[in-house]
C-alpha cells in the first residue's frame, strides 16, 4: 500500500535538447509508457553528446521509466549518470533516494535526501521520505522531526501525517498516533493505510469496536487490502468484532 512518488520536474527540460536528437525520440523519452521511454531515451544516450544535447535529462527520464518498472538498480544507475552530468539537480538526488528506499538501503537513501534538501530546503517530499528512511532504521525521533518539517512546509500533506502517526505509534504514543491518522483521513478520505493503521492503534488501546470500523473502512476503499482483511478477521475470531 506504500506509494513513493517520483519527482518529474526535469521532464520539461527535454525541449532544451530537441535539436540534438529526433524530436519523436524526445517525445517518447518523456512518455509515461515505460518501455517506450526506455527505448527512446537509450537511442538519445547512445547518439552521444552533441550541440545543445542534455544527456542528463535522457538518463533522468530513463531512470524514472526503470523505476516505474520496479527495476530499481537500473534506475539508480541512471540517476548516478544524471547527477554526474547535472550535480545540482535536487530531483535526481531525491529520486535516487526513493529508489534506495525501495531497496531497503536506508543510509544511502538518507544521504541522497540530505543532498536534495541541501539543494532545495523547501522540499516537503524529501523530508517526508528521509523520515521514512529513519523510520526504517527505527529512529522514530528523527523520523518525527522530518515529518514535522514536511508538514510545516505543506500543512495539507496527508501522507506525512500518516507516516508521523506510524512513528508515534511505534513510540507507544497512541493518542498522537490516532490524531495524526485522523488528520491524514480528513485531508484524504482515500487513505486506506491511515484507516488500517488507526485501526491497529485502536486495537492496541483496547478500542476494538473502533478498530473493526476502521478496518472495514480500509477495505471499502481497497477491497484487495489483505492486511486490513486479516486484521478484521483476527478481531472477529476473538469475538470482539461488534457491528
Amino acid at each position: 500500500m506504500v506509494r513513493l512518488v517520483l519527482s518529474a520536474v526535469l521532464l520539461t527540460a527535454s525541449a532544451m535538447a530537441a535539436d540534438a536528437a529526433d524530436s519523436k525520440d524526445w517525445r517518447q523519452c518523456v512518455s509515461r509508457n515505460a518501455d517506450h521511454s526506455i527505448e527512446a531515451c537509450t537511442r538519445i544516450i547512445e547518439a552521444g553528446p552533441g550541440p545543445g544535447a542534455n544527456l542528463g535529462v535522457a538518463y533522468y527520464n530513463r531512470g524514472n521509466a526503470h523505476f516505474r518498472k520496479q527495476e530499481f538498480d537500473r534506475a539508480i544507475a541512471d540517476y548516478d549518470q544524471t547527477i554526474k552530468l547535472n550535480p545540482k539537480q535536487a530531483n535526481a538526488y531525491y529520486n535516487r533516494g526513493v529508489a534506495q528506499l525501495r531497496k531497503g538501503r536506508f543510509d544511502r537513501a538518507i544521504a541522497d535526501f540530505d543532498e536534495a534538501i541541501e539543494l532545495n530546503p523547501t522540499y516537503p517530499a524529501a523530508y517526508r521520505n528521509r523520515g521514512k528512511a529513519y523510520y526504517g532504521k527505527r529512529d522514530n525521533d528523527r523520523a518525527i522531526a522530518d515529518y514535522d518539517q514536511a508538514i510545516k512546509l505543506n500543512p495539507k500533506y496527508a501522507a506525512a501525517y500518516k507516516n508521523r502517526g506510524a512513528a508515534y505509534g511505534s513510540k507507544g504514543d497512541f493518542d498522537r498516533a490516532v490524531a495524526d491518522f485522523g488528520q491524514a483521513i480528513k485531508l484524504d478520505r482515500k487513505q486506506a493505510d491511515a484507516y488500517n493503521n488507526r485501526g491497529i492503534t485502536y486495537q492496541k488501546m483496547g478500542e476494538r469496536e473502533k478498530a473493526a470500523a476502521d478496518f472495514r473502512k480500509a477495505l471499502k476503499i481497497d477491497p484487495s487490502y489483505d492486511k486490513a482483511k486479516e486484521n478484521l478477521e483476527s478481531l472477529a475470531d476473538s469475538g470482539s468484532d461488534q457491528k
